[in-house]
């Protein structure tokens, strides 16, 4: 089974906009902990 290289991308690209989702949440959870 070959997977086509267009649906890898599209996981991958997935996989990174939940990876900066994440950050960004836990960047906006540290300054509201700053700032507050």
């Amino acid at each position: 089974m070959l997977i086509p290289n267009n649906i890898v991308f599209e996981i991958k690209l997935d996989y990174l906009s939940i990876a900066l989702v994440g950050t960004t949440i836990l960047l906006l959870m540290v300054i509201k902990k700053k700032f507050l």
